[in-house]
């Protein structure tokens, strides 16, 4: 579940039911641009091989990964989709 949070933003939310050591969250900047989606989690956590190489792997041994939707549904099942299946 995505909570909605203040922003100077158009849309900002963060994945409150998220399992421990990952964080997700959805930022659209202004109404006419995309929806950002970062996705970060342990470096242990497993994720499709089909997005390994959009991975980032940062220097506090997590894996951060990032993705644009047109529409906050894709941009929500993505996310849901790719923690659930991890």
């Amino acid at each position: 579940m995505f909570i909605k949070q203040r922003s100077v933003f158009d849309y900002q939310a963060i994945l409150a039911d998220a399992p421990n050591g990952v964080e997700a969250r959805i930022t659209r900047l202004t109404p006419n641009l995309t929806y950002d989606v970062t996705v970060i989690v342990p470096e242990s956590y497993g994720l499709p091989a089909s997005i390994e190489d959009k991975v980032v792997i940062t220097s506090m041994d997590r894996k951060v990964v990032h993705r644009s939707f047109d529409a906050l549904h894709d941009a929500r099942t993505w996310v849901n989709d790719l923690v659930t299946t991890a």
